[in-house]
């Protein structure tokens, strides 16, 4: 398959979802951090879930979504590179790596950001900065342990709020894309190596 210059193209206004659409500012619910098993099961706490607003990418097969055989959709979060470096040196932080050499902390950043580039990190995927048109979209990092089961209807609202265009991954970048979170959640721990029957003993 030949690689394209360009990793997106733009949707059209009536065309569905579809597997590596950018939905910006989408409603997701998740778990109250302060809310422990006993809270979420005592109807007296009050709701343990919490809202927020994320930039989401759409992970479900096109298929499905084409076919409307999906109630909700798989999504995964994304952040513009900048975020993303700000992340991650508060997390360096955190860890008690204080920035206190500024030529330690460049390399630290640029062996991440290489392994995330060449797919050396299981749990992250970059989009890479592009122009269609006469539109530009950043690099983006996509959190592939950020998951979410989000309704299609709420999707579908989500998309007719943005003001600007539908960015939706093409191919190899979108089967790329789909086979990284595949390989991400299909790890499987072998202790010991199977025989020649293809059995573990």
């Amino acid at each position: 398959m030949r690689v394209r210059d360009s990793w997106y193209r733009h949707a059209g206004p009536e065309e569905p979802l579809s597997q590596g659409e950018l939905v910006f500012g989408c409603p997701v619910l998740f778990w109250s951090p302060d809310a422990g098993f006993e809270e979420i099961l005592d109807p007296t706490y009050g709701d343990p879930s919490l809202c927020d607003r994320l930039d989401v990418i759409v992970a479900s097969q096109t298929c499905d979504l084409y076919a409307d055989k999906l109630g909700s959709a798989v999504v995964c979060a994304h952040l513009a590179i900048e975020e993303h470096h700000r992340d991650w040196r508060d997390w360096q932080g955190q860890q008690g790596d204080a920035p206190g050499n500024a030529e330690k902390w460049r390399r630290a950043w640029g062996r991440e950001w290489q392994a995330i580039r060449n797919l050396q990190q299981a749990h992250r995927f970059m989009l890479a900065e592009d122009n269609v048109g006469e539109h530009t979209i950043g690099t983006r990092v996509v959190y592939l342990d950020e998951v979410f089961a989000v309704p299609v209807a709420v999707l579908r609202k989500a998309v007719g709020e943005q003001t600007g265009p539908r960015w939706v991954l093409r191919p190899p970048y979108r089967e790329q894309f789909a086979k990284h979170m595949a390989d991400m959640f299909s790890r499987v721990a072998v202790t010991r190596r199977p025989d020649a029957a293809g059995i573990g003993g």
